[in-house]
């Protein structure tokens, strides 16, 4: 086998490999499985609270869904408690979003929430923080998820392959060319 046959042999080689990466690039991602971690967080008095979210991994600009289920354990009777949900990132450092709402409870309720995914957010994992307040005290839990934000087309590695697939197509026509030329002579 001559060195140009070799040659372009590497190169479709590495276009074939290019191609099934960009193709299926989000078979290899960071986020392979998820392990939903809760932390509670209860006062003394008795009201006791879980959360469950409807979507392990969610797009960015979509909702997440999100039931709550308040027990009363103790109150004599019913009582407003204000539910408050916060979207943060995983290490709780920066708050994506925040909402609240009052409702009333005897016995107890579950709720259902639509929590808003921000267009643009980064790919990764966020918290869903839930805090019940009632009578001077608080209950809290949360829940982790995955984001995805399939609206990036021109992310890092997308461009780089694309370069990639350029510069070869470019050196085949080089190649190309060259051969011709010499056949001509």
């Amino acid at each position: 086998m001559n060195k140009s046959k070799i040659f372009i042999s590497i190169i479709l080689l590495f276009l074939i490999v290019c191609f099934s990466i960009f193709l299926f690039g989000d078979l290899f991602g960071k986020h392979t499985g998820l392990i939903i971690q809760e932390e509670f967080s209860r006062p003394t008095k008795l009201v006791d609270i879980s959360i469950h979210l409807e979507y392990d991994v969610v797009t960015a600009g979509e909702n997440q869904i999100v039931t709550t289920n308040i027990i009363n354990m103790g109150l004599e009777e019913a009582e407003d408690v204000l539910i408050k949900y916060t979207l943060w990132d995983r290490a709780k450092e920066n708050k994506i979003s925040e909402y609240s709402e009052s409702v009333a409870i005897q016995t107890s309720l579950s709720n259902v929430k639509q929590i808003y995914i921000p267009e643009g957010l980064p790919s990764g994992d966020y918290v869903i923080n839930v805090e019940v307040e009632y009578g001077g005290k608080q209950a809290s839990t949360s829940a982790s998820f995955v984001v995805k934000n399939n609206k990036s087309i021109f992310s890092f590695e997308r461009i780089i392959i694309g370069v990639g697939i350029f510069i070869s197509l470019a050196l085949l026509y080089l190649i190309y060319l060259l051969k011709k030329r010499r056949y001509k002579k």
